[in-house]
C-alpha cells in the first residue's frame, strides 16, 4: 500500500539485553535442552545471589520505571545484594508507572521475605515514590512499623494488608480532600495510589493496634516495655475468644436488613421497615448499627429478644437518638437554630 516498514526480528542478545535483570535473561532451548546465557552473566549472577541488569542500569530503567520495583521484589524475594551500580541509578530516577502496575508488584514483593521488602524499600528511598498522594510527610515511621510488626507477627495474625499498613503508616494522622469531604489519607495510598482494597477483619485490627501503642516508644529493639504491650492484648485477645465474641461479630443481624449500594439513603431493611413503620431512609443504616451493637453485647440473643429490644427503644429514647443521628449536616444546624431561637 505503498507504506515502508522497516521491521526486522530482533536478535537473541538484543531480547536478553531487554530484560530487568540478568537472571531474567536466561533463555531455555527446547531443542537442546539447555540453558543459554546471552549476556554471559545471568548464570553466574543467579549462582552469586546477585541483582544486575543486562544493560547499564539507568538505561534499563529509562526504558521502564518499573524495573526499579522489580528489581527489589526479586531481591526481597530471593535474598539478592543489589550491585552498587544499580543502587546508584535507583536513587536518581523517579518512579512513574501506572497504580495498578505498581500495586501488583508491591503485592508481589511482600512474599516470602516482607520486612526486607520494606527494608529496601526504605534503604533506596522508594517509599514517596511508589506510597504517595498530594501530601508528603516525613517517611521514617513506616520502617519502624515494619520491624514492629516483624516482632509482633511472632504471636499475632499478620497479613499483606498489615504490611501495606506499615509503609501507610506516616499518613496515619492526615486528611485530605476527596470530593468536597475530609478522607484518611491512609485510605487513599492503598486504595487509590496503589488500587488495593481495604478489609479490616478484627484479628487483623488487633495486631495494628498493638504495633501503634509500641510505636510512640520503639527505638529499633525489643523492650519489656513492648513485650508488655503484647501481653495486655494477649490476654484481651484470649478473654475476647473465651466470651466468644469472633463467632459473633462474623454472625449476620438478626432482623433482615440488606444494604443498597451505599451505606445512607440507599440502605433498605425490610423486617426493620415493617417492625417499625419506617421507610427507606439514612435512619435504617443507624438503626442497623445499633442491632449490631445489640448483638454484640447478646451474643446468644434471639431474633425475638431483639425485635423486643428495637421496639422498646424505637418508643423510648432511642428514637430521638437515632433521628438526631440519621439528619443530615444542614438539617442538624437548621433544628440548632430552632432550638435556639425558641429559647
Amino acid at each position: 500500500m505503498g507504506l515502508e516498514c522497516d521491521f526486522r526480528p530482533g536478535t537473541p542478545l538484543e531480547d536478553a539485553s531487554r530484560r530487568d535483570l540478568t537472571i531474567n535473561a536466561l533463555f531455555y532451548n527446547v531443542h537442546t535442552k539447555e540453558v543459554e546465557d546471552y549476556t554471559q552473566r545471568g548464570l553466574s549472577d543467579l549462582e552469586n545471589g546477585i541483582a544486575c541488569t543486562p544493560l547499564p542500569p539507568r538505561q534499563t530503567f529509562q526504558d521502564d520505571p518499573l524495573r526499579i520495583i522489580r528489581c527489589v521484589r526479586f531481591a526481597s524475594r530471593f535474598g539478592l545484594s543489589i550491585t552498587d551500580e544499580v543502587v546508584q541509578a535507583i536513587k536518581e530516577d523517579d518512579v512513574k508507572v501506572s497504580k495498578e502496575r505498581i500495586g501488583i508488584e508491591v503485592t508481589k514483593m511482600l512474599r516470602p521475605d516482607p520486612l526486607r521488602a520494606m527494608a529496601l524499600i526504605d534503604s533506596l528511598a522508594l517509599h514517596s515514590a511508589i506510597f504517595h498522594c498530594e501530601v508528603d510527610p516525613p517517611r521514617h515511621e513506616a520502617i519502624a512499623s515494619a520491624r514492629i510488626l516483624s516482632e509482633v507477627s511472632k504471636r499475632f495474625i499478620s497479613d499483606d494488608a498489615l504490611w501495606l499498613a506499615t509503609a501507610a503508616t506516616p499518613f496515619r494522622d492526615i486528611k485530605v480532600k476527596r470530593k468536597g469531604k475530609d478522607t484518611p489519607a491512609v485510605s487513599v495510598v492503598i486504595s487509590e495510589g496503589l488500587k488495593h482494597p481495604s478489609v479490616r477483619p478484627w484479628e487483623r485490627s488487633l495486631t495494628w493496634a498493638v504495633v501503634m501503642d509500641i510505636l510512640p516508644f520503639w527505638n529499633g529493639e525489643w523492650s519489656d516495655q513492648a513485650e508488655a504491650v503484647v501481653n495486655r492484648y494477649q490476654a484481651f485477645k484470649d478473654r475476647a475468644i473465651a466470651l466468644g465474641l469472633p463467632q459473633a461479630i462474623d454472625q449476620p443481624l438478626l432482623l433482615n436488613v440488606s444494604r443498597g449500594q451505599s451505606d445512607c439513603a440507599d440502605v433498605q431493611g425490610t423486617e426493620m421497615q415493617s417492625l417499625l413503620s419506617i421507610k427507606p431512609s439514612p435512619l435504617l443504616n443507624t438503626i442497623r448499627q445499633a442491632i449490631n451493637v445489640w448483638q454484640l453485647d447478646h451474643p446468644e440473643g434471639t431474633k425475638e429478644e431483639c425485635e423486643g429490644w428495637l421496639k422498646n427503644q424505637w418508643e423510648g429514647e432511642g428514637r430521638a437518638e437515632w433521628e438526631t443521628v440519621s439528619l443530615p449536616m444542614r438539617a442538624k444546624v437548621e433544628k440548632v437554630k430552632g432550638e435556639k431561637r425558641k429559647r
